[in-house]
């Protein structure tokens, strides 16, 4: 006899996004900021950019007069920054390299490069398939943290249709409702008979040796679940 574990992912969450404090400044404008810096021109910073000379003085204007503060001290020249102007792009800078962290880190997790991984166990990860498949997924990404509970179908259930878990691994049949489910491997499912039973001279039994045989299944995990399955068989 086998049985079938299966894996089961988290269903997706939509969540409400709060409003960022900046959302009435465009980003572009602020990191063309930097490249006026850089240039010491509007005029060299618009032809680098591909933008007109006019349309990015204008916009800097505007976000001045958002911000309430000088950023530029305009001259024949070209332009300098003003003394909060200095430190306003010294943080811009930050913020470019933390953004373009933030960036490589976001791709490297859409991936699955990176982050976590919570799973639930109902079966076991002593030997087999999963042992060798979470070995292999860890070897290949480092950058994953891997976190592994192992308890009761049921609370594994509860804890993720709570969100607390990614994924779930455990034997036998599934509800589908807002899951999705995959089919990982079968295993075998020990019997345990009278040694003068007819069958215990057999190497393997299947569940149709079992059709007509009286079987006692424990009340607790796994029992409910041998039980569904030997009916479904």
């Amino acid at each position: 006899m086998r049985m079938m574990p299966v894996a089961v992912l988290a269903p997706a969450t939509n969540q409400k996004i709060r409003p960022s404090m900046i959302r009435n400044i465009e980003l572009d404008t602020l990191f063309q900021l930097l490249v006026v810096v850089e240039q010491g021109s509007f005029h060299k910073a618009a032809s680098l950019l591909g933008v007109k000379t006019s349309t990015l003085s204008r916009r800097i204007r505007e976000l001045e007069a958002r911000i309430g503060v000088a950023l530029f001290q305009r001259h024949r020249h070209g332009v300098r920054p003003t003394d909060a102007g200095r430190i306003f792009f010294e943080n811009m800078r930050r913020i470019e390299s933390d953004l373009d962290s933030v960036l490589v880190n976001a791709r490297a997790a859409a991936r699955g490069e990176t982050g976590w991984l919570r799973i639930g166990l109902y079966a076991s990860l002593s030997a087999g398939p999963l042992r060798d498949a979470l070995r292999a997924y860890a070897d290949l990404f480092p950058d994953v943290e891997i976190n592994v509970v192992d308890e009761s179908r049921r609370s594994l259930m509860e804890r993720l249709n709570s969100g607390a878990l990614d994924i779930i691994i455990v034997n036998g049949q599934v509800k589908h409702g807002a899951h999705e489910i995959l089919p990982l491997w079968t295993e075998d499912i020990l019997v345990a008979m009278p040694h003068g039973h007819a069958l215990s001279q057999q190497d393997a039994v299947t569940w149709d040796d079992l059709r007509h045989e009286r079987i006692l299944f424990s009340s607790r995990d796994p029992g409910p679940e041998l039980h569904n399955a030997l009916v479904a068989a």
